[in-house]
This record gives structure tokens, sequence and C-alpha cells, in this order.
């Protein structure tokens, strides 16, 4: 998560600062209910307000960062709005799920619909031709056989929840985070190769007129 903050103040790159929360409120939803930092115990009592806070901002950023990267406002801007609403619901229920009794299954319910929508979209713009969408649907192969089995448990059967789940749980996150760290280094690189190409393009489009214009004076 600081390597991604640091990349974003070099590079000004919005979805690096994404990537950095999405990490870190990852790891307070993990620190919930496997503790390490004592200075953070604050975040296992069930009973605070904002107990479900950390797990709703990863939902946000989640969401936020595969409109990002698939860049479904080119592709396809009907799902580009329902990632939207799916960051709207996370942040309204940030505030206000607190009040509502049992309100904690759902972070894990939206959590689920959330992960098939996003594979969804990423199958929907690789077909499209695009790159990232297909090595992105690949990446999301992981979540989809650690997170579901996972989520399944918190929403139905919490008292099957075993502590090395928690292990489990916590490596597929790990390597995710990981391999969306290698997606968003290919995103630069094809982000350098447009701007080349656009750049290509200027330069061929000004010799061109160059031409044209010494061609049209040279009769005259």
């Amino acid at each position: 998560a600081t390597y991604q903050f640091l990349m974003f103040l070099v590079l000004r790159e919005a979805s690096y600062i994404i990537l950095a929360v999405y990490m870190l409120s990852v790891m307070l939803t993990i620190h919930r209910s496997s503790p390490l930092f004592s200075s953070l115990f604050f975040l296992s009592d069930t009973n605070a307000h904002f107990f479900t806070a950390p797990f709703l901002i990863a939902i946000a950023t989640s969401a936020a960062y595969a409109r990002d990267i698939l860049n479904t406002a080119y592709y396809a801007q009907k799902l580009d709005w329902i990632f939207k609403a799916f960051i709207v619901v996370a942040l309204v229920a940030l505030f206000t799920l607190g009040a509502i009794p049992l309100s904690t299954i759902f972070p894990p319910v939206l959590t689920l619909l959330l992960i098939g929508f996003t594979f969804f979209a990423s199958l929907y713009v690789a077909s499209k031709g695009s790159r990232l969408g297909l090595y992105f649907t690949l990446i999301f192969l992981i979540p989809l056989g650690i997170y579901l089995p996972s989520l399944s448990v918190l929403i139905w059967k919490t008292e099957l929840w075993r502590p090395e789940q928690d292990i489990l749980f916590s490596f597929g996150i790990l390597l995710f985070m990981l391999l969306l760290s290698i997606i968003q280094a290919e995103r630069v690189r094809v982000l350098r190769e447009q701007v080349v190409q656009v750049e290509l393009a200027s330069k061929a489009k000004d010799e061109f007129l160059a031409v044209m214009s010494h061609e049209l004076r040279t009769p005259m």
C-alpha cells in the first residue's frame, strides 16, 4: 500500500491511490477477526457504529479500481453506471449501517454481488478486445476461488468458520494484491504506448501538412 501511495505521488495517477486505500481497508477488515496490533483493538468492537467501515471502504475502492482498470466508461457505459452504484451504496452504508441491527451481514452480501458483477464486466470488456480486461479476468479467478466460499460461510453459516480459513483468506488476498500491482504496472505500460502512438500520429500529420503545403506552393 505504501508503494502504491508513493507511485501516486510520482505519477499523479488516481488508480494508485485507489489501490492503496483498498489494500489498507482490506488489512483493517482482516484485523477485526485476526488482531495483530493492540492499538487497533477498537476495530474488533462489534457494537461500534463504524465496525463495518473498513469492509465497506474496501467494497467502494474495489468497485472504483475495477471501473478504472476495465475502462468501463469507454467500453460499456451501462456497466460503468452499475459500478458507480456500488460505490455510492457502499459509501452511504458506511455512515448509516451502524444504526441498523444485525447489519454486519450486509457487507458480505454486497461483496458477493460485486465479485459476480466485476467478473462479468471483465469478461465483457475482454470480449471487446481489451488486453487489460483479459488479464483482469484471469486474475479475478483467485478471489472467485477464495472469497466465495469464505463469504458463503460468513453469510449463511458463521459457526462453520475455522481458524485455518483466516490463513487461506489472508494468503489469497495477499496474492490477489500482488497480481493487482502487476496489472497496475501493465496498465501504465499500455497508457505509455497509447501516448507514443498519439505522438507518432501527430508527427505524421504535421509532416503530411508540411509536404502538402510545399507541393501547393511550388506550382504557384
